[in-house]
This record gives C-alpha cells, sequence and structure tokens, in this order.
C-alpha cells in the first residue's frame, strides 16, 4: 500500500492510495467510530452550515459536525429539532470538532 501525504497550512492529510481497503470518493479513508463506540441517539438543533459538514447543536449546548447523511432523507433545515441515530466518528472530513455519523433522522419529540 502506498502513502500519499499532502500538507496543506500545516495540517497533514494521509491518503491511502492503491488498495488496503475501501475508500471515499478522493482516496480518503473510510469514516471510523469512536473505539468501542455502539450506536447511539442524541437530540439537538441544525444550526446552520459548517466548512464541509451541517453543524448541530446538542442538547448539553456542544457544537458537532454532521457526517454522512442519509440519502434517503430531506437535507436538514438551519433551526430544525431532531433526533438522529449513528456514532461518533474518530476520524471525520468535517474540521470542525467531533462528527457525528448519522445513520438515521427524526423528529425530536415533544
Amino acid at each position: 500500500m502506498k502513502i500519499h501525504v499532502v500538507s496543506t497550512f500545516g495540517i497533514a492529510l494521509v491518503a491511502a492510495l492503491g488498495g488496503g481497503g475501501p475508500a471515499l470518493a478522493g482516496g480518503l479513508p473510510q469514516l471510523t467510530p469512536e473505539a468501542g463506540a455502539q450506536a447511539q441517539a442524541i437530540t439537538g438543533t441544525v444550526i446552520g452550515a459548517g466548512v464541509l459538514c451541517p453543524q448541530f447543536r446538542l442538547l448539553s449546548g456542544e457544537t458537532i459536525s454532521l457526517e454522512s447523511l442519509p440519502s434517503t432523507t430531506p437535507a436538514p433545515v438551519l433551526g430544525q429539532q431532531l433526533r438522529l441515530s449513528g456514532q461518533f466518528a474518530r476520524a471525520s472530513r468535517c474540521q470542525q470538532g467531533r462528527a457525528f455519523v448519522v445513520q438515521a433522522i427524526a423528529a425530536a419529540p415533544g
């Protein structure tokens, strides 16, 4: 396996090229959940677009990025309160805080 390192503004991006497992478009490794992470549900509010991923504010006040939104559901709308199922990612392309890999979207209860 070849490893290609690209450095932009002092940030290294490592992409595996040529084999070694499935990858997203552009050669980036697939998202991986945090070690030992199990599927969980989170609730919060869509607060807008981020650098690469929509931003979401949890009920605790933490802002996270939403990664891999299901294509079968409509895009989240600014201010919409949602309950999301999925896992926090160990690595993400979002570039802003922790990322949550979304598996399912539903309206928040209440």
